[in-house]
């Protein structure tokens, strides 16, 4: 993926006259990165399906290929209606939308794709959605032994291949972390590393003569090359160099080189991580078969088995706009998907077990001051009563360019890093799921590991102050208040404690309460918001800044509670 400058981002939305707030789009971002599947729900015409649009061909540069748009059929009772299916009678493929980004995304592992579902709950989603499902929580993390000499060049070309558009500064820079001094060294003893000559192997087609003007170049050629921009020459003589303290670096450059430290410590210390994941079943034929008859694999002595046929390099032609099918595939690890949603009686609601393996965005917040930069009386008639919340300094770190789009997969040690980086917002968790046990709707490791991973990826792209707390209230949000659906009897209480959480100062009366009767809701509400009854519960943007640490959860939790108190009856989804 070639990198992308974050500011590249606002200024394309807002070129293609949308609107999106910055929060918006940094929590999408690092929804996707936490997890490949991401629900967005909300009023219709509220800009779910462009913000899904938008985002991938921004991210894609405008390469139609890596996006599809699949429309949720009503009907679909199974997942034929996504991964195709095997005709028999002819032994030809009904090839889906679907699978052929997926095998396109397989062909171009180096760059994102994107599945948007619009409208996904037209249909019920466990029917048609189910396989995916399982296939993205069976990906799991391998520890894969190997044993990298760096100065053997045939082992090092055994065990290690550049990415796929690499540039030649990493390659130098590689060679400056295994050289690990802090002497500055001939330009020479970099072109002669063995990670220079691999990188050359793979990706420059120059010949001997030229080779040195080439690392000449990378060096000293303005900010537009990395090594240009990592290393350093004594008094700018440019012949000798070394790596820059990695504190004077910007953000982007800094997590290049820490990412190429880890790189090399996998290397040489004889293991790399590896993600695996279950393969579905498309046919069983023993051969990749196609759409018509005459469009099947003519190899016969196929290297790869049944298992790996989706690795095979033939399944896509590009020219011909031509796919096989193989046996069997995964879901990529490229491939991320977001489903729009709207509730009316048309559609079906999420069960628990869907809601669970995603974040929720909901998309109720129009803020059409900012749209339409209104003044005077248009303003006032609605700031009265706003209560958006977002923070437009929750955001990339300025000048940050995104060198990859990739997943990470969610596990015990991002709990642990979430631990020491935010305490506070740690032990919060914590209570909110001891209060949830005492209702029997607590959450899993999986929840936890992946809200964890969403505070340490946010703690990663920017280095905004309250970026943390704002984490934390959005995985309350987005993560554990989406399952919360139901009767007064089953959710007013659960909601109300939450609610304490979230708040900057509780009242003593209500600490180490788990019940509570009308006669606390009326106290606390009056305490909360010191207005009149049939407005304390629309709180206001202000209000709800200064009386509770997270703001945004307890706006729903409030929502929510009105309905209960309303109807009787409430759901996170609306």
């Amino acid at each position: 993926m070639e990198p992308i400058k974050v500011e590249n981002i606002t200024n394309e939305i807002k070129s293609r006259n949308f609107f999106f707030n910055n929060e918006l789009i940094f929590n999408y971002f690092n929804c996707l990165k936490t997890k490949p599947f991401l629900i967005l729900t909300g009023i219709s015409g509220s800009g779910k399906s462009k913000l899904s649009q938008v985002f991938a061909d921004i991210i894609s540069k405008g390469d139609k290929s890596k996006i599809e748009l699949i429309p949720v059929k009503p009907n679909w009772k199974d997942s034929k209606g996504l991964f195709g299916y095997h005709n028999l009678l002819d032994n030809t493929y009904y090839v889906t939308p679907l699978i052929k980004l997926m095998i396109r995304a397989l062909n171009d592992p180096e760059n994102p794709y994107f599945l948007v579902l619009d409208e996904m709950n037209l249909a019920k989603t466990e029917h048609y959605f189910a396989d995916y499902l399982s296939l993205i929580e069976s990906r799991q993390l391998k520890v894969k032994n190997t044993t990298t000499n760096i100065n053997n060049y045939n082992n090092l070309k055994e065990n290690f291949n550049f990415k796929q558009g690499a540039s030649l500064s990493e390659a130098i820079i590689l060679a400056a972390i295994d050289f690990n001094t802090n002497r500055y060294l001939p330009v020479a003893d970099y072109r002669e590393h063995n990670f220079s000559k691999l990188w050359r192997e793979q990706f420059s087609n120059v010949s001997n003569e030229n080779w040195t003007p080439q690392f000449r170049t990378e060096l000293n050629q303005g900010e537009n090359r990395l090594a240009n921009r990592v290393f350093e020459s004594p008094n700018g003589e440019g012949r000798n160099y070394r790596l820059k303290d990695k504190s004077s670096l910007n953000s982007s450059d800094r997590a290049i080189i820490d990412r190429l430290e880890k790189t090399y410590t996998e290397l040489i210390n004889g293991e790399s991580i590896e993600i695996y994941q279950d393969l579905i079943t498309l046919h069983n034929n023993d051969m990749c078969i196609g759409v018509c008859s005459d469009l099947g694999c003519p190899i016969t002595e196929c290297s790869y088995n049944n298992e790996e046929k989706y690795k095979c390099d033939k399944l896509y032609n590009n020219s011909l706009d031509t796919y096989l099918v193989p046996p069997k595939m995964p879901i990529p690890l490229n491939l991320f998907t977001i489903g729009t949603v709207n509730i009316d009686e048309t559609t079906y609601m999420f069960s628990p077990k869907v809601l669970d393996r995603a974040n929720v965005i909901e998309f109720n917040d129009v803020d059409f001051e900012n749209l339409l930069d209104l003044t005077g009386d248009f303003e006032e008639i609605l700031r009265e009563n706003s209560n958006n919340i977002w923070d437009e300094k929750f955001y990339f770190d300025d000048e940050m360019e995104l060198q990859e789009f990739t997943i990470d997969i969610p596990n015990a040690e991002h709990a642990k890093r979430f631990m020491n980086i935010y305490a506070d917002g740690f032990k919060d968790i914590l209570t909110i799921f001891d209060i949830l046990r005492g209702y029997n709707m607590h959450f899993g490791y999986r929840t936890m590991n992946e809200i964890s991973l969403f505070i340490c990826n946010v703690n990663k792209f920017t280095s905004f102050e309250d970026k943390l707390q704002i984490a934390v209230d959005l995985q309350i949000l987005q993560k554990i208040l989406p399952k919360f659906h139901g009767s007064y009897e089953k959710l007013w209480n659960p909601l109300f404690n939450i609610l304490l959480v979230c708040m900057n100062e509780i009242p003593s009366d209500y600490k180490n309460k788990l019940n509570y009767t009308s006669s606390d809701i009326e106290k606390l509400l009056a305490f909360v918001s010191e207005e009149e009854r049939h407005k304390r519960i629309s709180l206001n943007k202000e209000v709800l800044k200064n009386k509770y640490k997270y703001p945004r959860s307890a706006k729903k939790i409030l929502s929510m509670m009105k309905n209960l108190e309303m109807h009787g009856f409430s759901s996170y989804i609306e």
